[in-house]
């Protein structure tokens, strides 16, 4: 028979044993429920989507992004054009490199690829709140000529 005080030395051991274990597991999860990663170590080739391309890109206002942009989030992407900002696409998904958080990457469908190949630029990057809406890229309109030809009869 297990006298009291052998009772209460294994349920305090049982007890150090399962927080131990506990803080082990949640140290060392990759992903939270958040999103936020704690692990460096994540390979991000293992969990992209099948028939989808992760992108890396240069962020332009990466710094700013660092202070209120966790792993991952839905943004849309513009360029500089002639000094303007020109959307790109709205609600693509942005992944932080885990190996360098300075860095992002595009998670696109792999047919769309070429809106975000087709600029050798540097991105303007804004948080969207549409995350359920679905990835929109905008078709670059080709510039038309418009020439005017004025008759004059004498």
């Amino acid at each position: 028979m297990i006298s009291k005080k052998h009772k209460k030395n294994i349920t305090i051991v049982g007890i150090l044993l399962l927080s131990s274990i506990m803080i082990h597991f949640l140290q060392n999860d990759p992903v939270i429920e958040d999103g936020n990663s704690r692990s460096a170590d994540v390979d991000l080739v293992t969990i992209i989507p099948k028939n989808h391309t992760l992108i890396p890109i240069e962020v332009k206002n990466s710094e700013s992004l660092d202070s209120i942009f966790g792993n991952y989030g839905y943004v849309n992407l513009y360029v500089e054009k002639n000094h303007k900002q020109q959307l790109v696409g709205k609600n693509i998904k942005l992944i932080r490199a885990p190996k360098n958080p300075s860095q992002f990457a595009v998670l696109v469908k792999d047919e769309q690829t070429k809106y975000i190949a087709a600029y050798d630029t540097e991105f303007f990057v804004s948080i969207s709140g549409e995350k359920n809406s679905g990835t929109v890229f905008v078709k670059e309109q080709k510039q038309q000529s418009h020439i005017q030809v004025g008759i004059e009869n004498d």
